[in-house]
């Protein structure tokens, strides 16, 4: 037997992908890379509290402001494509403008009467 009559009854040949391809390791550098930046920000977070806590001497309302705004920092770190998405869904669901203007002849107003055109 030949090699094409070989190849031709094996039938189409399926090529498939390693499992440990560039994809899958760059898939994984990058989980790993969103695990590390959403610590860092953490970390960023409480150093902004305890710098605003030392800065002030203690003042609890400045103290509380920084707790508020690490919060939203960590908040807006750790759920950037729900953010994404809300606002994305904000601005598609804006009424959109079909380019003319429903033309509208006002009704005459004279200081409280209606005058009819005759």
């Amino acid at each position: 037997m030949s090699t094409t009559q070989i190849l031709a009854d094996q039938g189409p040949m399926v090529v498939q992908a390693a499992a440990d391809g560039v994809f899958d390791w760059a898939g994984e550098k990058v989980d790993a890379l969103m695990v590390l930046l959403r610590a860092v920000a953490v970390v960023v977070a409480v150093i902004f509290i305890i710098y605003r806590a030392v800065a002030t001497k203690g003042a609890m309302a400045a103290i509380i402001i920084a707790i508020g705004c690490g919060a939203i920092f960590v908040y807006g770190v750790w759920n950037v494509t729900d953010l994404q998405d809300r606002v994305g869904n904000e601005v598609n669901s804006a009424p959109v403008s079909s380019g003319q203007l429903a033309e509208s002849t006002p009704e005459p107003y004279v200081a409280g009467l209606t005058l009819v055109a005759a």
